[in-house]
């Protein structure tokens, strides 16, 4: 994560995992996008796409199952690409050969806009 600063932009943290266990790790190849307080990584080779608080580091949500590719709404397989803008989130699904579109939520609530 970089910040900016007087002579352009320094790093800030290097987020590689956010606990213990194997599933809190990323696989080889991830893709990564964030807008504001909010950073989503597409995990390709896990099948998930995690949501982060991009100043902490916490894990927010996640969708998709860890290290199963599935084929319903709620499950990924491969996903490849992924952007954000607000909340809202646009996920190139390449092994379900889908886009999906989704709202980023927290408790089920959505975050009104200022």
């Amino acid at each position: 994560i970089l910040k900016k600063d007087k002579d352009g932009y320094q790093l800030h943290k290097k987020l590689r995992s956010w606990g213990k266990g194997t599933d809190k790790h990323f696989g080889k190849k991830v893709r990564i996008s964030g807008d504001g307080p909010d950073l989503v990584v597409a995990d390709t080779e896990r099948h998930r796409v995690l949501w982060f608080d991009a100043e902490t580091g916490k894990l927010k949500g996640q969708l998709g199952k860890t290290d199963k590719p599935g084929t319903e709404v709620w499950e990924l397989d491969t996903p490849e690409c992924i952007s954000i803008s607000d909340r809202r989130v646009v996920i190139a699904d390449k092994g379900n050969q889908r886009i999906i579109k989704a709202m980023l939520t927290e408790n089920g609530k959505r975050r009104s806009r200022k």
